[in-house]
């Protein structure tokens, strides 16, 4: 787009300070994970590309405490990443399902394998495609299982500043064009600029 990769940076930003970054203007874009929600958009002013991946939050649980399903987690202590919908949405849960857990705010997701391996809490829980790469990384994977439930239905879109509204259509039509080439097969091996 810019007609030089060296024109583009790439930066990393924890969940907590992420949206914050994005207001101040410190990158133009943020493209990992971000929920689209109406808070977000109206509240906090952003503006939302194409929805880009549709994930769910999920649990993953050590075997040994017995559960087959969220519902039985009563009483469970259960990590948590703070600045996420996650907080939220797993507090929801516990309350339609009249039991009750006790989180514990996790703010590095590194310290997550930690917090379940240790026992210091009995389950945690994030983005399910998260949870499947965070089992992989326990010292015994078959010792733990994701829960079959998903306590949230996440659209998952770029995010930019409110008010520029050609970056919005750049970043759009950028989403766009990609969907489209991989339907059709176009690839950096086979694409020609003719």
């Amino acid at each position: 787009m810019f007609g030089d990769p060296e024109k583009v940076e790439f930066t990393n930003s924890s969940p907590q300070q992420r949206l914050p970054a994005l207001q101040a203007g410190e990158f133009d874009i943020l493209l990992s994970g971000v929920t689209v929600t109406i808070t977000r958009a109206f509240q906090l002013g952003f503006h939302f590309g194409p929805t880009i991946f549709y994930e769910g939050q999920g649990i993953l649980v050590r075997k040994d405490i017995g559960v087959t399903k969220a519902a039985e987690l009563d009483g469970a202590t259960i990590g948590v990443q703070s600045g996420t919908t996650g907080e939220l949405n797993i507090a929801d849960f516990f309350r339609k399902t009249g039991k009750k857990f006790t989180p514990v705010t996790i703010e590095d997701t590194g310290q997550f394998i930690n917090a379940l391996e240790t026992g210091r809490v009995d389950a945690i829980t994030q983005d399910s495609s998260d949870l499947v790469g965070k089992r992989t990384q326990l010292k015994k994977p078959d010792d733990y299982v994701i829960l079959p439930e998903r306590l949230s239905k996440e659209p998952l879109a770029p995010a930019i500043t409110g008010g520029d509204d050609r970056w919005l259509e750049i970043v759009n039509w950028t989403v766009n064009a990609t969907i489209q080439a991989d339907e059709w097969g176009i690839t950096s091996k086979n694409w020609t600029n003719s």
